[in-house]
């Protein structure tokens, strides 16, 4: 079972979650038990299936990837063409329980329009689009980002100015992740020469000033956002202990990251490194934007949230990897 769980990186598998719970959540939505425990189980299958899919596509480019080699679909433990059936399956059955989540949506039509552009950007990046071109942060960001918008649907018919900052928060968020974490781990990678965006950037800018652009992103602007979102609800001391924490652990880790960036040391142990790195700065992520449940009747998710991303995150990754923030991915 160990090395299905690898295939559809489920260490992972809170982010996608969240994704949809926490815009489910902050649109103001009435208390629905059952639906707040459909979304934990389908987010999770949705994750198994969309990224499993992403480790099934990438596999002609992935076996060229020395970081990679231990991967089960590598390494022949899982049979290609036996993944295939698994992958395409599971994603069929996932999509049609995404659709009967509609009917508990408050707006179904807007919630099945971003589940489309969520399934039409993930499988563009998917199925060629993260390998063969430097701009594959985009379809992804946008993918999250409709996902985001489609937890939102489930919730509320509304379109506002929390609405659309939480969308400009998603769309970074990913940015962040791909554009600049996906590019650093596979930098020296010999399969990503040629469409690698850091490496065509370097060409022309330092690496020192995109390490730099990429921290103020995260670091400076995915706050404001947050605080924006924060005052539109009502401030509270006990959400300011609780962001300024979850702050300061997030920009550690993406000044961490920085500072092996900046010495471009990309040996094995700084790529464990940053991958370790890397884990903590999309986890706690997360978790600051869940504060904003700190605000609302939801305030008690907010615990439940982080216990649940930690133990799941940290149980995975030292069962799956023998680590507990980076995935040897």
């Amino acid at each position: 079972m160990k090395k299905y769980f690898i295939l559809f990186r489920a260490q992972t598998a809170p982010a996608t979650v969240f994704s949809i719970l926490i815009p489910f959540l902050l649109s103001n939505s009435e208390y629905n038990l059952i639906l707040i425990v459909l979304i934990f189980i389908i987010g999770t299958l949705l994750h198994f299936a969309s990224f499993g899919h992403n480790s099934v596509m990438d596999y002609w480019y992935d076996i060229h990837d020395p970081n990679k080699q231990h991967h089960p679909l590598e390494k022949g433990e899982i049979n290609l063409h036996e993944a295939h059936k698994l992958i395409h399956t599971l994603n069929i059955i996932v999509t049609i329980l995404l659709v009967f989540l509609t009917l508990y949506s408050k707006s179904p039509i807007f919630a099945l329009i971003s589940l489309l552009f969520y399934a039409i950007f993930g499988h563009a990046y998917n199925d060629g689009l993260d390998k063969n071109t430097s701009l594959s942060f985009l379809p992804i960001s946008l993918c999250f980002t409709s996902l985001t918008a489609y937890g939102w649907f489930l919730g509320s018919n509304s379109i506002n100015t929390f609405f659309i900052l939480l969308l400009i928060w998603a769309f970074l968020t990913i940015f962040y992740q791909i554009a600049w974490e996906g590019n650093l781990k596979d930098l020296y990678n010999p399969s990503e020469l040629q469409f690698n965006m850091v490496r065509k950037l370097m060409k022309k800018v330092k690496l020192k000033n995109i390490s730099i652009f990429m921290t103020t992103i995260r670091g400076l602007i995915n706050t404001l956002i947050l605080v924006l979102l924060s005052l539109q609800l009502g401030i509270n001391v006990f959400f300011i202990i609780m962001f300024l924490l979850l702050t300061f652990i997030e920009v550690r880790s993406i000044i961490n990251i920085h500072k092996i960036v900046i010495n471009e040391d990309f040996s094995h142990f700084a790529r464990n490194e940053l991958l370790e790195n890397f884990g903590k700065a999309e986890a706690f992520e997360f978790f600051r934007i869940s504060t904003l449940l700190l605000l609302t009747q939801y305030w008690y998710m907010f615990i439940v949230i982080v216990v649940y991303g930690l133990v799941w995150f940290i149980t995975m990754n030292k069962l799956l990897f023998g680590s507990r923030f980076g995935p040897r991915v």
